[in-house]
């Protein structure tokens, strides 16, 4: 739920950015754990059940290609990849996209409940 995923993430030793019971996101600041990341946004549902967790990272050449090898390690060939975004379904049925908007000019991880 909500109340855990909220402990385990500020555990991480994340920064609370929002955290508020009446908006649907909570916000951390998490390049004090991440090497490169920026920011972390989770996304619940009316009921505080988890729906989709967004990472972004800066995007420079070299964090480009180390971002994909890294998670095409883990789990495997995307089953889509435009270039500018790369998607993968894991065992558990979530959801992660790598997504490089605006010509690579920032990365965002996407893992989405399904």
């Amino acid at each position: 739920n909500r109340d855990s995923l909220r402990t385990a993430i500020k555990n991480s030793g994340a920064i609370v950015k929002s955290e508020k019971n009446s908006q649907i996101e909570d916000k951390y600041f998490t390049s004090n754990i991440i090497k490169g990341s920026r920011e972390l946004t989770v996304t619940y549902d009316k009921d505080n059940n988890f729906v989709r967790a967004s990472h972004s990272y800066p995007a420079y050449v070299r964090f480009y290609n180390g971002l994909l090898s890294n998670i095409e390690k883990q789990y495997g060939k995307p089953l889509f990849n435009n270039q500018l975004t790369y998607t993968w379904v894991v065992k558990s049925g979530m959801r992660v996209d790598v997504d490089f908007p605006n010509h690579r000019k920032a990365a965002y991880i996407n893992y989405t409940r399904r």
